[in-house]
């Protein structure tokens, strides 16, 4: 089960970030959240992103999050 109030958090967290993002910092916000979020965080975050309207997306992998950050 879900935490609820995780869930909300993450997508206030978005909602607070969006205007401020494009597709790839978006997927790099979706990884970093996830993995926060702890086991299931994929799939919570992926609830999230269907409920705010966002439909699927790809979540960025740890590959992308390492050195690659400017």
């Amino acid at each position: 089960m879900r935490n609820v109030s995780a869930l909300r958090q993450i997508k206030s967290k978005y909602r607070r970030l969006a205007p401020m993002m494009d597709e790839r910092m978006r997927r790099q916000w979706a990884a970093s959240e996830a993995e926060a979020y702890g086991w299931g965080g994929v799939s919570a975050v992926s609830a999230v992103s269907k409920a705010i309207g966002l439909g699927l997306f790809r979540v960025a992998s740890n590959c992308e999050l390492g050195d690659h950050m400017p």
